[in-house]
């Protein structure tokens, strides 16, 4: 199955959404800073992924960005100090 590498950034108000978005979002990648991610989402599962986001938080208040980001520009990451790369870019095919 092909997943897509996207990367969420989000900024959430309430410590209760915002651990359960974080909850979510470990299920599908790891966390690289506080309040972003990188997940291995399958393609067929992309719609529902953003809809399940956008369902845990409040779209007045709170913030999330998803960056999807094709396989030359995963390879092309670079990271300065702790975030080492926690996505293996060779099992990530983007369609």
């Amino acid at each position: 199955m092909k997943s897509r590498f996207i990367v969420v950034a989000y900024d959430v108000v309430s410590d209760k959404r915002r651990l359960r978005l974080s909850h979510y979002l470990e299920t599908y990648g790891n966390r690289i800073n506080l309040s972003v991610f990188e997940c291995s989402v399958p393609s067929s599962e992309v719609k529902k992924f953003k809809r399940d986001v956008a369902a845990m938080v409040h779209l007045s208040t709170d913030t999330v960005v998803f960056y999807d980001l094709c396989l030359d520009c995963v390879a092309n990451i670079d990271r300065i100090g702790l975030g080492a790369r926690q996505v293996d870019p060779s099992v990530v095919t983007v369609v």
